[in-house]
């Protein structure tokens, strides 16, 4: 079994979010095309209680993947620690999850 990445993230309350990666195999862009990504945030590992659901895109041919989330998401996130991670479906409906982490939000001062 092989364990997902591990990388924690962080936001600052009411700003648009995005992070991107990009997945190599033997220093190629990996080939995304059969794949589906999909991420959310919850307050624990485990947990049944859904912060966020990233908007995930991807560019197949480069081997990317962008998780984004806008400004009137991240404004109703309340300041603290959460728990994220990444899986891939593809299309015959084999689920790996890649990346793992924390995601932090850090409050913000001017409304």
């Amino acid at each position: 079994m092989t364990m997902p990445a591990k990388k924690d993230l962080s936001c600052y309350k009411g700003q648009t979010y995005e992070q991107n990666f990009y997945f190599k195999q033997r220093g190629e862009p990996m080939d995304l095309s059969a794949l589906t990504p999909k991420s959310q945030i919850r307050p624990n590992e485990n947990s049944r209680t859904l912060i966020a659901e990233f908007i995930c895109s991807k560019d197949a041919e480069a081997g990317k993947v962008s998780l984004s989330l806008d400004a009137f998401v991240t404004a109703a996130l309340n300041p603290g620690i959460y728990h994220w991670d990444l899986k891939m479906v593809d299309d015959i409906g084999t689920v790996k999850y890649w990346v793992r982490g924390k995601f932090s939000v850090t409050g913000r001062v001017t409304v």
